[in-house]
């Protein structure tokens, strides 16, 4: 799924279906973006709601998806 901006993603992120291929590349893209604070802040939920072998990768990098 691509993204024209981060308020596009931040967007379909919050009004997705919980869980949704949809909602995950949206916040994918919002990590990407993010300032580096708020990158943190997302990437530590994001890990959260997933599994250690979830096969989206948010278990294998700090910074970013």
């Amino acid at each position: 799924m691509e993204f024209n901006s981060f308020d596009q993603a931040l967007k379909i992120c919050m009004t997705s279906e919980e869980e949704s291929p949809e909602q995950n590349a949206a916040l994918k893209y919002c990590i990407e973006n993010a300032p580096p604070n708020l990158r943190k802040i997302l990437t530590e939920r994001f890990q959260q709601a997933h599994e250690n072998n979830c096969g989206c990768g948010c278990h294998n990098q700090q910074d970013t998806l």
